[in-house]
């Protein structure tokens, strides 16, 4: 699992946690790390909906290092608000509540979603957007 990630992302902190847990659990994954000046070309293949290059993208490799699934930025029950979010321009005055979203559900969307990419991973259908 490769993933690109700042710290000063409040997506990329409030996911990428979860995330390292579960590979910890897993014996036949390994995580890597990187920033996203180093990241930039798979960010800009895997693009949030709304088209931004943005943190955290998390992509599945395989053992030749190919992709076979990706995560971006969000849950996507977050995704779907903060989008409408972006578009009105109010990110500032909305930031608290998308904290708020991210404490209350502790990990649980951003986990069942990168287990359903997990398990796609492996079959013909991998999900990740710009594959």
């Amino acid at each position: 699992m490769l993933v690109i990630a700042v710290a000063s992302c409040s997506d990329s902190v409030s996911t990428v946690p979860y995330l390292a847990r579960l590979v910890e659990a897993l014996d036949s994954v390994e995580l890597r790390i990187v920033d996203s000046e180093d990241g930039r070309p798979w960010m800009e293949a895997h693009r949030s909906p709304d088209g931004r290059a943005t943190t955290p993208t998390i992509l599945v490799l395989d053992d030749e290092y190919r992709v076979r699934g990706c995560w971006v930025e969000q849950p996507a029950a977050l995704q779907s608000w903060w989008l409408d979010v972006l578009a009105r321009g109010d990110q500032a005055e909305e930031f608290d509540r998308k904290m708020a979203w991210y404490e209350e559900e502790a990990g649980r969307e951003t986990l069942r979603e990168f287990v359903e990419v997990l398990e796609a991973a492996g079959s013909d259908e991998p999900i990740c957007p710009g594959l």
